[in-house]
């Protein structure tokens, strides 16, 4: 109960009367100690304070000190609980009018109330916790800091109802940061871990394009169309650096070290990066929990080729392999077109070279790389290409030069025989 004003004002009079003060003012504080404010700050820890306003308002109450040596001080701490206390009940009865409304943006609440809201209402409370453990006064700011680290689809959509345009802003930018950050990490690991496996055998080339693709095709089907035009961008500067380094190559303005094996790095080093950047981009996409939406406009053609994206797959996947490789043999695309057909007729009619010729048995390349030559000569001139280790060769002649053998076997990439050095292979049992 309240302290009855005349008790206080009879109280006050006696202090300058009486030479017994310290009797007065222990009547005083006991009188107060009686009070409901008094009352109110032994019961602050059956709250729970949520909004900053109501954490900073239990600090005061709880520096409340009535047991003062004057009556003059114990007064003024008394109306200062006084004042407190009004404050403490505003906040109460705002936050219960809240609460019944289904309001999560409380300042404070009991304990025993939050125990039959869990209950009754899981989702509510867990946005209580989030504002209470986050010690923010906006619940947007609230929210964010949470989905920074906790994935939930309906705290997320709560934040993008509460989300200011600035906040929208920062997301978004937050949201590019990890799309393109994730991307060019990515592709620089997949590149620094292809030069562990390259160069690689021809088929396992063909088996890493076609999971790149597969890949590519994953990543255009799970966002949205905004991402799967970046997907298509990287796929297409694949392509246009492939092409490019051919066209070089074509014209002579690439150094004579670059050669079928220099093409085929650089070709794998863009099909490792390549499928890098876009596993990149989808885990940015995944690990970053906060909501955005990309801002891009694109030209008309764009949207076409979006629309047409399985088509642009195909279309990007056969052109730029048959491009590539075309150029193994400093070829154009149509003479490495002819060159294959007229293979394969020559195959089919038995008029090839090596038709007529006598097989002696079969080699396999023991060396990381082995040049292929014209002719069974160590000369920069006589190179027309290379093999891997591991690839199995047959020979139809054998010539000793010097101290070194050569035997003689089929490129057959085209329809070719050509030398290779004892030293690069040994024969097959």
């Amino acid at each position: 109960m309240a302290l009855i004003k005349d008790s206080e004002n009879m109280i006050l009079l006696l202090s300058g009367l009486t030479s017994k003060q310290d009797k007065l003012i222990g009547l005083y504080i006991g009188r107060i100690k009686q009070t409901k404010e008094y009352q109110g700050t032994q019961n602050l820890d059956q709250y729970e304070y949520i909004s900053d306003p109501a954490k900073q308002l239990r600090t005061r109450m709880q520096a409340i000190d009535i047991d003062r040596p004057t009556i003059a001080e114990v007064q003024a701490e008394h109306q200062k609980l006084i004042g407190l206390f009004k404050d403490f009940q505003s906040l109460e009865e705002s936050s219960a009018d809240r609460l019944r409304n289904g309001q999560y943006h409380l300042d404070l609440v009991s304990k025993e109330k939050l125990e039959a809201l869990k209950e009754r209402d899981p989702d509510l409370y867990a946005k209580m916790e989030i504002m209470r453990d986050a010690g923010a006064n906006s619940p947007a700011e609230a929210f964010r800091n949470y989905l920074k680290t906790h994935p939930n689809s309906a705290i997320s959509a709560e934040y993008k109802q509460n989300r200011t345009p600035e906040l929208e802003d920062r997301d978004r930018k937050r949201g590019k940061l990890f799309i393109w950050g994730g991307g060019a990490i990515g592709a620089v690991v997949f590149m620094l871990l292809g030069h562990l496996f390259q160069p690689v055998p021809f088929a396992v080339e063909i088996g890493m394009i076609m999971i790149s693709l597969i890949l590519f095709g994953v990543g255009m089907k799970r966002h949205t169309w905004s991402l799967r035009l970046y997907a298509l961008g990287l796929l297409a500067a694949y392509i246009l650096l492939l092409t490019g380094a051919s066209f070089m190559q074509e014209f002579g303005w690439l150094p004579k070290t670059f050669n079928e094996q220099s093409l085929r790095v650089l070709h794998l080093d863009m099909l490792f990066g390549f499928a890098g950047a876009l596993l990149g981009v989808n885990t940015g996409i995944q690990v970053n929990f906060i909501p955005f939406h990309l801002r891009f406009q694109y030209p008309t053609i764009l949207l076409y080729i979006e629309r047409h994206f399985l088509f642009c797959v195909l279309a990007f996947g056969i052109f730029g392999f048959v491009w590539t490789h075309a150029f193994f043999d400093n070829k154009t695309v149509y003479q490495s077109i002819a060159a294959t057909v007229e293979k394969s007729l020559e195959s089919i009619s038995g008029d090839s070279e090596t038709s007529d010729a006598k097989t002696l048995g079969t080699l396999v390349v023991t060396a990381g790389t082995a040049n292929i030559r014209t002719e069974p000569a160590v000369t920069e001139e006589t190179i027309t290409g290379q093999v891997t280790k591991g690839t199995v060769l047959t020979y139809y002649d054998h010539k000793k030069v010097g101290k070194r053998t050569w035997y003689q076997v089929l490129n057959e990439d085209s329809g070719d025989l050509v030398w290779i050095s004892e030293i690069a292979v040994q024969k097959k049992k």
